[in-house]
């Protein structure tokens, strides 16, 4: 059993410098259509959760902090410290926020991609044609636009990297039985589990490709389960008990029906009517042309125990399974990978149809040629429109993104020790450029959007705190009054000032007095806050045993205090802490703290003989009270807001 299938492909004997030129084109026009494609992608800025992991640097303040950063389970459950901790950890520290140098590795990355892709397939069918024609397929598709337009992306083409890399390095063991390069395969192999998670698909695409291609090296192929089982079992372990909205695993029956989703969108009719006009017919009636043409040659070549189109129609599934019990987070770049085998399947039914209509211009041969270029055609004429209109809308998302970050710094230079009111901030630019905290990489905590701008969000308010964006309108207002606040207006760039005409126009409305909520590290509410507090630190702000502050009526009848913040380990270590409030001289019920390490939320009801009250006097008492080692103070409690509810 061999792993060439298509014999016939290989070229005739050609002059030194038809072969050098035929060469130059296989590598070379694959790399430069890459360009073309993409060259938005390479001046686009930083967006979403890219500002979370440029934040990195901020967290780490001793040696031991770079272990935390690099391998603790994020909220998704991942733990990727080559991809997305380390890269963006390296790339922070030696280029700041400069977006180019990122751009740049990712551009790299892709381009070695594709000639890794190229030789793959080279070597696979010995076939220039497939080896040139594989790349652009998979160029074109429109899962790539996402991770080459967005940094926080990257681990799909890296992954693409290593994936090509050590299956490279496993043909070439094959060829020629060298354990070196077993072992080389084996050290990239495993790096990947580094890079994503997906890694523990690798195993299992060379022990199919053995058993179909290379049934002699089927054992050695057998041992790379090990690693990935072990992996699976230690990721699972450590994974969080709660994992971010979307991606909890859910093994059920809507694995198919997202398994065809995930279909439709690799082959590509079924978006088109998403950036332009088609008939409704065109995207079933496209998915399932495509969808029987895969599988009659598929099935045709199987049927002449030529194994290798199957290979790769079965690579696609491999590479796709593990994102399918994940029916709430379906992402058009999860195609990034599946994407290879489906270009590397549509490069070989290419070239094979060529090398049949080489052999003789009959019927047939013509009818191959025909079917293999209508569906090829087909597949472009679908993939390359979204993926261009994907690719610019990233782009001016992230220079939308751009000119609000720094706009916002340039802003807190002109107005220092002022907070910043982000007015007419929609949608998109609040998931792009303020959810994921990017001020505080210019040192800013005190930018804020105006009040009733959640009106203007979609989102989930069990799994979003939108709180922490606001300012509620008796504080902006009180702001405005002091002159401490200034309002820009985010709704086009450059941002600009408007806190006269929004003053007269909007503030004037908001009611008056102390707000019923207090975000204790917010110079805006400091009037609010009475003794007992210690500065504000990053996120949250100590209090002394004991510590004061002033509530206002809102405009519904409060019903209880609720106390917001952080509890560190040692707090709670010899048992839970107890948490007394006062309001207006009246005790409420005592709660006890248990968290370690972790966010907390207290809940104190409100007596009825409080109900009615205009102004609330809050006492907080700590008991026992907290002494860090290393730290003199004495420490209550790590508070980041009191509200009334």
């Amino acid at each position: 059993m061999t792993s060439v299938d298509v014999r016939a492909n290989r070229p005739a004997p050609q002059s030194g410098a038809s072969r050098a030129l035929i060469a130059l084109a296989v590598w070379l026009l694959p790399a430069l259509f890459c360009y073309w494609l993409y060259a938005p992608g390479l001046t686009s800025w930083f967006q979403q959760d890219d500002f979370a992991w440029l934040g990195l640097p901020l967290q780490l303040h001793q040696a031991s902090d770079l272990w935390r950063l690099l391998f603790e389970p994020m909220a998704q459950g991942t733990v990727r410290p080559i991809s997305e901790r380390g890269f963006f950890l390296v790339f922070t520290s030696l280029f700041g926020i400069d977006a180019l140098p990122f751009r740049v590795c990712v551009f790299v990355t892709a381009i070695a991609d594709v000639l890794l892709l190229s030789s793959v397939v080279l070597h696979l069918t010995h076939s220039r044609l497939a080896a040139a024609a594989a790349p652009v397929l998979w160029l074109v598709n429109c899962g790539l636009s996402v991770p080459m337009s967005w940094t926080s992306a990257y681990n799909q083409i890296l992954f693409g990297f290593c994936l090509l890399a050590a299956f490279r390095l496993y043909l070439k063991y094959v060829q020629t039985g060298q354990r070196k390069f077993y072992v080389f395969q084996l050290i990239v192999f495993l790096l990947g589990f580094g890079v994503l998670e997906l890694n523990v698909v690798y195993p299992v695409l060379v022990i199919v490709y053995a058993a179909l291609l290379a049934r002699p090296f089927l054992r050695p192929a057998l041992p790379l389960l090990a690693p990935a089982a072990l992996f699976a079992i230690v990721h699972r372990m450590n994974a969080p008990a709660q994992v971010a909205p979307g991606y909890a695993i859910q093994v059920d029956e809507r694995i198919f029906s997202t398994f065809y989703t995930y279909w439709q969108w690799l082959l590509g009719p079924s978006q088109l009517s998403i950036v332009k006009h088609v008939p409704g017919w065109f995207a079933p009636a496209g998915t399932l042309v495509l969808t029987v043409a895969i599988l009659a040659y598929t099935i045709c070549k199987t049927l002449k125990k030529q194994y290798l189109p199957l290979f790769f129609l079965a690579s696609i599934v491999i590479v796709l399974a593990p994102v399918l019990p994940l029916p709430g987070h379906i992402s058009d770049y999860y195609l990034t990978l599946p994407a290879i085998g489906l270009a590397a399947l549509g490069a070989l039914a290419l070239a094979d149809a060529v090398a049949a209509l080489s052999r003789g211009r009959n019927a047939r041969a013509l009818l191959r040629a025909a079917a293999a270029a209508g569906c090829l055609f087909l597949y472009v004429y679908a993939q390359l429109p979204l993926n261009r209109v994907s690719v610019a809308w990233w782009h001016r998302r992230s220079l939308r993104a751009q000119g609000l970050v720094e706009g916002v710094a340039t802003a807190a230079a002109r107005h220092p020790g002022k907070t910043i009111l982000l007015a007419s901030v929609d949608n998109d630019l609040f998931w792009a450029a303020v959810y994921d905290s990017p001020f505080q990489l210019y040192g800013l905590h005190n930018v804020f959007l105006v009040p009733g701008s959640e009106r203007a969000l979609k989102y989930d308010p069990a799994a979003v705190n939108l709180a922490q964006y606001l300012v509620a309108p008796r504080a902006a207002r009180r702001a405005l009054d002091r002159n401490q606040a200034v309002v820009y207006d985010a709704g086009r760039m450059p941002i600009h000032n408007i806190t006269t005409i929004f003053t007269r126009s909007v503030a004037e409305t908001w009611p008056a007095g102390f707000s019923p909520e207090v975000n204790v590290t917010d110079p805006l509410y400091a009037d609010q806050l009475g003794r007992g507090w210690y500065d504000p630190e990053q996120g949250f702000r100590w209090t002394h045993p004991q510590a004061t502050l002033r509530l206002g009526r809102g405009d519904t009848m409060p019903h209880s205090v609720s106390l917001s913040g952080y509890c560190v380990a040692v707090q709670t270590q010899s048992g839970p802490l107890e948490v007394r409030l006062t309001v207006n001289g009246i005790p409420l019920i005592p709660r006890q703290l248990t968290a370690r390490d972790a966010p907390f939320k207290l809940e104190f009801p409100l007596p009825g003989k409080l109900l009615r009250e205009t102004t609330f006097e809050v006492t907080i008492d700590v008991d026992p009270p907290t002494v860090i080692p290393g730290e003199s103070r004495k420490l209550g409690l790590a508070v980041t807001s009191v509200r009334l509810q």
